[in-house]
């Protein structure tokens, strides 16, 4: 009795669901900005969205900021132009734009404009930011630490840090060419995994 009631129940639960993706009720549709807008952004490397509702969408020919009805492409005041790949991280009430080689970009709700804040002029590989705004940066020469303006190593590797992530919210994972390490941001311990 018990096998036919469930019986029951997993054809009903069919039914509903084919009815369900018959009738198109949960098709997602996807709309181009750039028809909508009748704007050209190719290439996108990052998209995120903010505490306001905006959505960012991160290209090398610049940020692309999107609400519902209007957008606004901003030009992020390269030193160099010889990079490939921008992307956004937004943590804290805060935006970041980053390129390959090295340059940090913050958006400055107040100018309404994004502002040169470093420039490693340095293969820049990664970058997440903490609960504190301390940003860590992953790059050729090791993981550095950024905050306040000031830009100091965390710690040195004999090789190149190809990425990092949170492992959780006091760990970082860092991938390098001679292994996965874990790296303490409290006590700036590290250790193989």
């Amino acid at each position: 009795m018990k096998k036919l009631k469930t019986l029951k129940y997993r054809l009903t639960a069919i039914l509903f669901l084919n009815l369900v993706f018959s009738l198109n009720i949960l098709a997602v549709k996807f709309y181009s900005i750039n028809s909508l807008y009748g704007i050209s952004m190719r290439e996108t490397n990052s998209v995120c969205k903010d505490d306001n509702g905006f959505v960012w969408a991160s290209s090398k020919t610049g940020v692309l900021r999107l609400s519902k009805y209007n957008y606004h492409i901003y030009r992020l005041p390269y030193k160099s132009s010889d990079f490939y790949k921008v992307k956004l991280i937004y943590k804290n009430f805060n935006l970041f734009a980053y390129t390959n080689n090295g340059q940090v970009f913050y958006y400055n709700q107040v100018f309404d404009k994004f502002e040169l804040i470093l420039n490693l002029n340095r293969i820049m590989l990664d970058m997440i930011i903490d609960d504190n705004g301390m940003c860590w940066i992953s790059t050729s020469l090791g993981l550095f630490k950024f905050q306040s303006g000031k830009l100091s190593p965390a710690f040195e590797f004999s090789s190149n840090t190809f990425a990092i992530n949170w492992y959780d919210s006091k760990n970082i994972i860092v991938a390098k060419q001679d292994g996965i390490w874990l790296f303490n941001i409290i006590s700036l311990e590290k250790k193989q995994i």
